[in-house]
Parts: structure tokens; C-alpha cells; sequence
């Protein structure tokens, strides 16, 4: 009973320290133009898991900074949380056309047309990402589901063989996968 309690007060202080800190982003806003609040309590609420209010802040902050390739960014990866996926593609998709050597934004972009069932697209955009950072162990393992999900498994092997090099446990969930495919 004691652990219960003790384990309780820790996640108390970590609430109270994530409620400090959107205090104190606050307080910092209001010293920033109305415009930066915007943004700061985006990503605070962001971090308490609040994304339809994070939401509400990225889009006020887009009418100040509208080209803010990180407010899109950020504003995609709340609209996918709430599974808001067309506006999330939206969103990427900004992202990916002001950077495009933008590995992590192709990813997000790959994640949410995957999610929307657009299997080709997912597939170009882990493919663009992987072709960015051929380390991104996240892009393969989600481009292997997409080939499986395409009935490529030949594909499939193969970003499993390059998954068992980059990240083992990733590679022995995709077996996993792909055996449950083949019963």
C-alpha cells in the first residue's frame, strides 16, 4: 500500500510540474506578443495531451505566422491524434512541399495516409523518407506494413532483412506480422 501511495505522489508532482509548466509558458507568452503565446500554449497543450485545444492555439498562431513550417508541423501531428487524418495530411503535406528533404515530415505524412488507407501514398512517402535518413528504422518497419498490406511480401523481406540490422525488436514485431499473414 505504501508503493501505491508512493508511485500516486510522483505522478501528482508530474502533473503539477507539466500544470507549472503551462504556467509558466503563460507568463513567458505574456512578455512575447499575443502571437508566440499562441504558439507556447499549442505545444503545452500538445504535452498534457490536450490536442483539440492545441489544436485551436497552432490554428490561431498560423493567422500571425502562416508560412511557420513548425506550427504545420506541429498542428499535423494534433490533428492526427484526434484522428483528424484529412486535415493532418494537410498539414504534412505543407511541410513536405517547404522541405522536402524533410525525412521526419514525409514519416508523418506516410503515418497518416496509412491511417486514411491511401496505401500507394504511404508508401511514396516512407519510401521519400527513407531515401532522406535510410536509418529511420520507423519508416521501414511502417513501409514493410504497407507492403504486406499491398500482398508485396518480396518487399516486405527485404525492409525486414535492412529492419533486423537497424533495430532488432522492430524486426522480430514484423516477423510476427508476416508469419500471422502466411497462416
Amino acid at each position: 500500500m505504501e508503493a501505491l501511495f508512493n508511485n500516486l505522489g510522483i505522478a501528482f508532482r508530474k502533473v503539477g510540474g507539466i500544470k507549472h509548466t503551462v504556467h509558466k509558458n503563460n507568463k513567458a507568452a505574456e512578455k512575447n506578443s499575443k502571437n508566440a503565446k499562441h504558439i507556447m500554449q499549442g505545444n503545452a497543450f500538445y504535452n498534457l495531451g490536450m490536442f483539440k485545444k492545441a489544436i485551436k492555439s497552432y490554428t490561431r498562431a498560423l493567422k500571425y505566422y502562416p508560412d511557420d513550417v513548425n506550427i504545420h508541423l506541429n498542428l499535423g501531428n494534433a490533428y492526427k491524434k484526434v484522428g483528424m487524418l484529412k486535415e493532418a495530411v494537410k498539414s504534412f503535406k505543407y511541410v513536405v512541399h517547404s522541405r522536402p528533404n524533410d525525412a521526419k515530415a514525409h514519416y508523418h505524412l506516410g503515418l497518416a495516409y496509412g491511417k486514411l488507407k491511401m496505401h500507394e501514398q504511404a508508401k511514396n512517402s516512407f519510401l521519400q523518407s527513407i531515401t532522406i535518413d535510410p536509418s529511420n528504422a520507423h519508416a521501414h518497419f511502417n513501409l514493410a506494413v504497407i507492403y504486406l498490406t499491398l500482398d508485396n511480401s518480396a518487399e516486405a523481406i527485404q525492409e525486414y532483412r535492412i529492419l533486423n540490422n537497424l533495430a532488432p525488436q522492430l524486426a522480430g514485431r514484423l516477423s510476427e506480422m508476416m508469419s500471422r499473414q502466411t497462416i
